[in-house]
């Protein structure tokens, strides 16, 4: 189980890391395993990683605020100091072109071409991050966070709105395109 990738930048780590199939284990198993691995590597040591009642993962330290998203394959975990922080990774894949209408709003729709996977996962990623940095219950994709027009490439950033708390309070997200996943994540 190797690490993909290792980043450093004003107090944020994160990192992915690229789970072995590993057929004697279930998928909870090798994400436990992908996670804890991922958090070692980071941190330099072991730590111990709790829930929230609502699912939120925190450190038994507070040493960091902590994202953790997996998806086929791939783990990923973003740490900050003193920050609330929020990650997510998403599987190349077409099913997004289904559920599009479940997270886009109207303005958001104009912006994405109807087969533009990526482009539609960078979306769909994103609301995901800003989602995990709010941790507020009741968070709905397509109601309560707006994703700002952007021209994707490679990597880069663009801006979101989360619309929920009243305060509109905006976020830049950073992000990259595997050939495999689409990976976002903000501060």
């Amino acid at each position: 189980m190797p690490i993909l990738c290792k980043h450093s930048e004003n107090g944020l780590i994160w990192g992915i890391w690229k789970m072995d199939d590993a057929p004697d284990l279930s998928k909870r198993e090798r994400e436990l395993i992908a996670v804890n691995s991922l958090m070692a590597e980071l941190c330099n040591e072991t730590k111990t990683i709790q829930h929230q009642e609502s699912g939120k993962p925190f450190l038994e330290d507070e040493s960091y605020h902590i994202s953790i998203s997996h998806t086929k394959g791939y783990a990923a975990v973003a740490l900050h100091p003193f920050k609330e922080v929020g990650i997510d990774i998403e599987q190349y894949g077409d099913k997004v072109c289904r559920v599009r209408n479940k997270f886009l709003q109207p303005e958001e729709e104009k912006q994405v071409d109807k087969d533009d996977i990526y482009k539609l996962l960078l979306y769909w990623s994103a609301k995901e991050t800003v989602f995990k940095v709010l941790g507020l219950e009741g968070v709905e994709l397509k109601q309560h966070i707006r994703i700002f027009p952007f021209v994707s490439a490679e990597q880069g950033t663009f801006h979101a709105m989360e619309l929920k708390t009243g305060t509109n309070n905006q976020f830049l997200i950073k992000y990259l395109i595997h050939k495999d996943f689409v990976l976002t994540y903000t501060v």
